[in-house]
């Protein structure tokens, strides 16, 4: 069913002007930008709750939090992401970040970390720390929250 007045040719202009917007929004916003909380964090990426598949994202920042990037690590589907930890080091390093916000979503709407979200978030944080780079935060997005592993005590 369509919306009358609109045909084929101007349904299509919508849906790329919908795209365009949505790749806007998610391109790097620059130095202006503070993620300094987990709520920061979460209205950076709050489009993660829309998708069907999972995605594991690092945010780069520098020491006062001020965004450098975002970085799509990883996708997947089935419930595991395959995350190449070396890939976020090395994106770290080529732009000299000081801190990283691990983000990811769980598609299926639970908002709490699995044994392997856990370990994974550890993982990294030894990594990072040996480079003098600190992981604040980790988010898990789901449904229309997050989880955020520093409010609760596991980072």
């Amino acid at each position: 069913e369509g919306i009358e007045g609109i045909g084929p040719a101007k349904a299509c202009i919508i849906k790329a002007a919908a795209e365009l917007g949505r790749r806007i929004g998610l391109a790097n916003v620059g130095s202006d930008l503070a993620v300094n909380s987990s709520e920061a964090a979460y209205n950076l990426m709050r489009d993660l709750r829309l998708m069907s598949h999972e995605e594991f994202w690092a945010i780069f920042t520098n020491n006062s939090g001020k965004l450098i990037r975002r970085y799509k690590v990883a996708e997947g589907s089935g419930g595991q992401v395959p995350v190449d930890i070396a890939k976020i080091v090395r994106q770290a390093i080529n732009i000299n970040a000081t801190r990283v916000i691990l983000c990811h979503n769980h598609p299926g709407g639970s908002m709490r970390p699995s044994a392997q979200d856990i370990q994974l978030t550890k993982d990294i944080q030894t990594v990072f720390r040996c480079l003098n780079i600190t992981v604040v935060e980790h988010i898990i997005i789901a449904g229309d929250g997050y989880y955020s592993f520093l409010d609760n005590g596991i980072l």
